[in-house]
């Protein structure tokens, strides 16, 4: 019991303890050597990097919707593709030809998605190790890289989705 008491109040006096901040010095060894001035850069690093950091949330529930979104258009046109072989006679020759070029476009559309696959988890990876490393420039850009990789597939899923919509509309 002695030790658990102990314990707390260690850990009381290590979370209320006081902080010594030294004043700016003229440049030489000890006190006031300037190391005020990384303090606050770095302060200013994270808050930057917090900004980033909900930025890049905010792209991953717009891919996200973006996908679900994706999944229930597939479904429609899974559906209207078993109404068609039931009644393969409501097909024309300029229908299916206008079907295969709005495929065309959806497997472009996919491969400009199969580019960007992977490269988030990567740069995530990066990311870490750039925190534990305390090397917020090097955060900071992982986090620009991950949001350009993120808005490069919203707008691939986007243009994947106003294809489905033309699809659907032909079926």
């Amino acid at each position: 019991m002695k030790k658990i008491i102990s314990a707390i109040l260690a850990l009381l006096m290590l979370a209320f303890g006081t902080i010594a901040y030294a004043a700016q010095g003229n440049g030489q060894y000890g006190i006031g050597n300037g190391q005020d001035k990384e303090i606050r850069d770095s302060g200013q690093s994270r808050n930057m990097m917090r900004e980033r950091a909900q930025l890049a949330r905010a792209n991953q529930s717009e891919l996200t919707e973006l996908k679900d979104e994706i999944r229930d258009k597939m479904r429609q046109i899974k559906n209207e593709l078993k109404k068609l072989r039931r009644d393969p006679e409501a097909l024309t020759e300029e229908k299916i030809a206008e079907i295969r070029e709005k495929l065309e476009l959806l497997r472009d559309d996919r491969a400009q998605l199969a580019g960007t696959y992977g490269l988030i988890r990567k740069e995530t990876v990066r990311l870490r190790l750039h925190k534990r490393t305390m090397n917020y420039a090097g955060a900071s850009q992982s986090f620009d890289s991950i949001c350009e990789i993120q808005e490069e597939r919203i707008k691939a899923l986007k243009a994947l989705s106003s294809d489905l919509d033309e699809l659907l509309e032909l079926l």
